[in-house]
């Protein structure tokens, strides 16, 4: 699914940015990157174990960040970089 979302973005596709902005994905890439684990229970229950679940957690803040910097890539709209730096607070979490 990030793989897709990335794919609509790149080009960059404007319109396509700017609808992802507006659904709050910032939000849900920014909760990916400072969390970025569902339950260890969870995982676990699915056939993950501990090298497997890092690597999980991993390739979650990788995607996410990488959707973030492609909606950002070629976009000259200030408030699509407000809302980023607003959600990632100054990208210290970065």
């Amino acid at each position: 699914m990030m793989d897709t979302l990335i794919e609509l973005v790149q080009g960059p596709c404007k319109l396509n940015q700017k609808r992802l902005v507006e659904s709050k994905i910032i939000d849900c890439c920014r909760d990916l990157i400072q969390q970025g684990q569902q339950s260890s229970v969870e995982l676990e229950q699915r056939g993950f174990n501990t090298d497997q679940k890092l690597e999980f957690h991993e390739a979650l803040k990788s995607m996410a960040i990488k959707l973030l910097l492609s909606i950002i890539d070629g976009s000259v709209n200030i408030d699509i970089y407000k809302q980023i730096a607003d959600s990632l607070d100054d990208f210290l979490i970065l």
